[in-house]
């Protein structure tokens, strides 16, 4: 569920070589999710009134969906009068993509943690366990993300140490072991 794996209602958690090393910059834009005309289907199969929140852009209105498909604005304005259209962010764990999620305070003070436990397949960097940490729209432990380089990849860029993540005596995390660690 892509609104759920928003956090700091501004960010999601980069795993893998998904980060970058950028000077930390204040995002100011809160979003219900990071999918636009995608949540217009997804309106248009479930009828979930947090879908038709997430249909409604920065400026108040509808987003624009897909040239030939039919829109669904008479029902997506039927579920943005139900309360439950309010999009909330309470902690949450989100088993099934192997991540759990600690928020608390007003928007505008709005700090969040994040853990990934997921064992992805492809893009991966030794970094099961990996940690985020963001407040008031700052990613405050950014990732190393994307190789630099890739002569010593294997030796950095893939190594648990280099990411934020949960070791115990400085072990390397499972090398391509699934289903544990």
């Amino acid at each position: 569920h892509h609104i759920d794996m928003l956090i700091d209602d501004r960010h999601i958690i980069c795993v893998g070589d998904a980060g970058n090393l950028n000077p930390p910059t204040r995002n100011t834009k809160p979003r219900a999710s990071f999918l636009a005309h995608e949540n217009l289907y997804a309106v248009q199969q479930y009828e979930d009134p947090r879908h038709a929140r997430a249909c409604v852009a920065e400026d108040g209105s509808l987003r624009v969906g897909e040239l030939w498909e039919p829109y669904p604005e008479d029902l997506v304005r039927r579920l943005l009068d139900d309360p439950s259209s309010a999009i909330q962010r309470p902690s949450r764990l989100l088993d099934g993509y192997g991540l759990g999620i600690l928020e608390s305070g007003p928007p505008e003070h709005r700090r969040a943690l994040g853990l990934s436990y997921a064992c992805l397949r492809g893009h991966t960097q030794q970094d099961e366990l990996f940690l985020s940490f963001f407040a008031r729209g700052i990613d405050l432990l950014d990732d190393l993300g994307y190789p630099r380089t890739w002569d010593h990849r294997w030796q950095f860029d893939a190594n648990s140490l280099v990411h934020n993540t949960v070791t115990v005596d400085e072990t390397q995390s499972g090398n391509r072991k699934f289903g544990g660690m």
